[in-house]
């Protein structure tokens, strides 16, 4: 009905978390009438529980010709949020909606569920159905949003504006994904988000004249300094460029010091004007 009625969006969502808390209840009832012929016939057989084949009926009928169209949703959802245009987005909604990705993957490896209550319990479950149809989506969804997003960002904002922002995405998503996503997303998407928005731009935002590193360091921003260690050491290699930076920019000031000093005192050097300089270049 869903399909035939071509629902869409947040009802599409709605319809379809509605239909599966039905068919669990009918599942349930239906274990509990005829827990005879599980006690019985199915447990000395090799045909599947009453629960499991009630799961395969949501799996084939419901599940396998909506998949597309409810992870679209989900998706589209989830990036309308990100642009905060779905600020009072439903997280109770697509959390239920993205559980059935994962529960659905015990139609394709358990015959013998005892009960729905033993099925949604199972640990570990099995995620390959939800990463294949769910989660590989929504991670590659992601990579297109903050490629594009990154590179808009980076024409608008200095590097300490910018990692801020980052900063804030980083916490958002975090969330996002503990409302509404399998624990065992969090990580890959937050490694993404690093790779995307941090790694790709390190350099960039290090070396930028404006307002990069030795900008930084020469005007004593020592809570940008702080923020930019902090986001670049979360990423393999991040503070390498950092490392180097800091390295050219006490060379430079160095040369610079003993520069000024051969030139100004070229022809009479004196010991307080050595000593004068070696503090100096101490202080750097």
């Amino acid at each position: 009905d869903l399909k035939k009625n071509y629902i869409t969006g947040i009802d599409l969502l709605r319809k379809f978390a509605q239909n599966w808390s039905n068919h669990k209840v009918i599942t349930k009832w239906m274990q509990q009438l005829f827990r005879h012929l599980d006690n019985g016939y199915v447990a000395n057989s090799s045909v599947p529980t009453l629960t499991s084949v009630g799961l395969r009926a949501f799996y084939d009928y419901v599940f396998l010709p909506l998949k597309f169209d409810v992870r679209d949703a989900l998706l589209f959802i989830i990036d309308k949020n990100r642009d905060g245009i779905e600020e009072d987005i439903d997280f109770t909604l697509v959390r239920n909606c993205v559980d059935i990705f994962y529960t659905m993957g015990l139609c394709l490896t358990a015959s013998k569920l005892s009960s729905l209550q033993a099925a949604l319990s199972m640990e570990p479950i099995n995620l390959e159905l939800y990463i294949k149809e769910f989660e590989t989506y929504f991670l590659s969804r992601t990579v297109t949003y903050y490629t594009k997003k990154s590179q808009i960002w980076l024409q608008t904002d200095t590097a300490p504006t910018y990692l801020r922002r980052v900063q804030t995405v980083l916490e958002e998503e975090r969330s996002r994904a503990l409302h509404c996503l399998h624990a065992s997303t969090l990580p890959k998407l937050i490694l993404v988000c690093q790779e995307e928005l941090i790694d790709k731009h390190k350099s960039h935002l290090v070396h930028h004249q404006k307002c990069g590193m030795h900008f930084l360091l020469a005007n004593e921003k020592l809570n940008d300094l702080k923020l930019m260690f902090v986001m670049f050491r979360q990423v393999p290699q991040g503070l390498a460029p950092m490392a180097n930076s800091f390295q050219k920019y006490i060379l430079n000031c160095g040369n610079s010091i003993i520069k000024a000093h051969n030139t100004t005192n070229k022809d009479t050097a004196t010991h307080d004007n050595i000593c004068s300089m070696i503090e100096r270049l101490l202080l750097l």
